[in-house]
């Protein structure tokens, strides 16, 4: 039983300089989060600015304290002007 985030988001030519540093931080605070499984970002080989998703939560729960952890983080801040195509799938 898990949840799963598939999908993208575009990040606006001004802020992709600052991208990784910022993931870095935002992946490793993802990953202490309990429920975290697994939890892949990485650039678009084929479409400049374009991020794609990969992450799976143990359940809706963990999914909801993600969301939570971030609505206050500083990812949140800085990734306010991307563009997100997400899909959430709740296999619980």
């Amino acid at each position: 039983m898990t949840v799963t985030v598939t999908g993208h988001f575009d990040v606006p030519e001004a802020l992709r300089d600052q991208v990784p540093a910022e993931l870095q931080r935002h992946r490793a605070a993802s990953l202490a989060e309990p429920g975290c499984q697994h939890f892949d970002v990485r650039p678009d080989t084929t479409t400049p600015g374009r991020y794609l998703v990969n992450e799976t939560f143990a359940d809706s729960e963990a999914f909801d304290a993600h969301r939570a952890r971030i609505s206050a983080s500083p990812w949140a801040e800085f990734s306010r002007p991307f563009a997100r195509h997400y899909r959430v799938e709740d296999k619980t």
